[in-house]
């Protein structure tokens, strides 16, 4: 029973699969589950007649289903503006070739937009080339900025500012703004936006620095002077301790010269007496042998 079944199944599968292949390989230029219908640029009953040239898929000779890019009308007879790609009338544009966007497809897209590309109806832009942004991409970046990089639409640098520029728009001293075209307020001396101080003239404070104090050093001002005396202190450190390094090693080394010289006198106070040692034995010997001499005489 199970035997039956199993050969059952394979017979269906094997079916199917037949079907399958049937349907997927079509003859000649037939398209399609039940190959019914001809592959582009291709008509008649078994799809052995050519479209006209402009025609992408044809009932007739005389009538186009759609036309390929550039023309457009029942037989594809007809020119598209020569910006426009795809048209279903002259003064409709259903796509324009790059660069270009607007019903008519007779706008340029803003040249700072990144590779030219923008949007068909709206003309704003994908993306920005470095340097620009917007939403056409028509505004510069500031020099502040690192790289020359900002945000597409806020102006916001991307990777900080250069030296010497405050901010998210990365200004120079005492401007502010997407554009850094607006002054900071009167006794500001650096602001990251019209409303916010961050560094007040000699005499204010405040967020905006509008508090007069002649006694009270602005919070910059503090930090700028902390500094300083830290790099002085920190110069005046080191120096001392190259200074004792020097010290130490100078009577080091004198240190040292005297250790030889007394080593040396040493050794020569030795070598002496070992001399006189000898020459003491050297006379003992010579008077020994007189005696004896002398003694035999006798």
């Amino acid at each position: 029973m199970i035997v039956r079944l199993l050969n059952q199944l394979s017979i269906l599968n094997l079916f199917f699969a037949i079907n399958a292949s049937l349907a997927i390989h079509c003859e000649g230029n037939h398209i399609g589950d039940n190959c019914k219908y001809c592959k582009d640029g291709f008509y008649g009953l078994s799809c052995e007649r050519l479209c006209n040239t402009k025609c992408k898929a044809c009932h007739s000779q005389t009538y186009c289903y759609s036309c390929k890019n550039g023309f457009y009308g029942t037989n594809c007879q007809l020119l598209c503006p020569d910006t426009c790609q795809q048209c279903v009338f002259s003064s409709k544009c259903t796509m324009c070739i790059h660069g270009y966007f607007g019903e008519k497809c007779e706008l340029m897209c803003n040249g700072h937009c990144f590779n030219r590309q923008c949007d068909k109806n709206t003309g704003i832009c994908d993306k920005c080339s470095d340097g620009f942004f917007g939403q056409n991409c028509s505004r510069n970046c500031s020099s502040g900025c690192m790289a020359g990089v900002c945000e597409r639409l806020s102006g916001t640098c991307h990777y900080g500012c250069h030296y010497g520029h405050t901010g998210l728009n990365c200004c120079p001293s005492g401007f502010a703004g997407i554009h850094c075209r607006e002054n900071c307020s009167e006794n500001c001396r650096i602001c990251s936006s019209l409303s916010v101080c961050d560094m007040c003239k000699a005499g204010y404070n405040g967020n905006k620095c509008e508090l007069e104090n002649n006694e009270v050093v602005t919070f910059g001002e503090w930090k700028i002077a902390v500094v300083t005396i830290t790099v002085g202190v920190g110069v005046i450190i080191i120096f001392v301790i190259l200074v004792a390094a020097g010290r130490y090693m100078k009577r080091r080394q004198e240190q040292n010269e005297l250790e030889t010289l007394q080593m040396n006198e040493i050794s020569m106070t030795g070598i002496h007496c070992s001399n006189a040692t000898e020459g003491s034995n050297y006379n003992f010997l010579n008077d020994s042998r007189d005696i004896h001499q002398y003694e035999e005489v006798l």
